[in-house]
């Protein structure tokens, strides 16, 4: 329940625009249990929070982990999609 409780806590940090804060806990969701059900929400979040703040590079980072520990997540696929438009964007 932990892990549930910490995404809880990021997750309104995020609708709060604190991507700082958000960032935090999403980082000790996915230390906590970097292979439980939490942490491919949380890589993506992680990586939209890193967007947010205009940090290409570490957003980049998070999805491709993503992709790589998790590929046949639905989150995996969303992160694809957002790896596609930052390259598009540049």
């Amino acid at each position: 329940l932990a892990d549930d409780a910490r995404y809880g806590l990021a997750e309104s940090y995020y609708a709060r625009k604190r991507y700082d804060e958000a960032i935090e806990e999403y980082d000790r969701v996915i230390d906590v249990d970097p292979v439980g059900q939490k942490a491919p929400p949380a890589m993506l979040k992680l990586g939209l929070c890193y967007r947010s703040l205009q940090n290409n590079a570490s957003a980049r980072k998070a999805w491709e982990d993503l992709i790589i520990q998790f590929p046949d997540a639905e989150e995996a696929k969303v992160a694809r999609q957002r790896l596609d438009d930052l390259r598009t964007s540049r």
